[in-house]
């Protein structure tokens, strides 16, 4: 619900971004959504749900783009 509601924020004030949902990334099951600032800095807004046993990366973006730690790509840490 909280990440619904920064979401809906962001839209309010006209500020693009990228969700990736439901993934994991190290190991940490969480919710999160990426803004890039005016100067095109990234920054991850997250609710996390669960630890996870596994490090790794859940969560292939409907494009074909593995999502991991990263707005939009596969991060070199996965």
């Amino acid at each position: 619900m909280e990440m619904e509601n920064l979401r809906e924020n962001f839209r309010a004030a006209n500020i693009t971004t990228y969700s990736d949902g439901e993934t994991v990334c190290g190991y940490a099951r969480s919710d999160k959504s990426w803004i890039k600032d005016p100067s095109g800095i990234a920054w991850e807004t997250f609710h996390t749900m669960n630890d996870e046993a596994v490090f790794g990366c859940l969560g292939d973006r409907e494009d074909g783009i593995e999502s991991c730690c990263t707005p939009g790509g596969k991060a070199d840490c996965c």
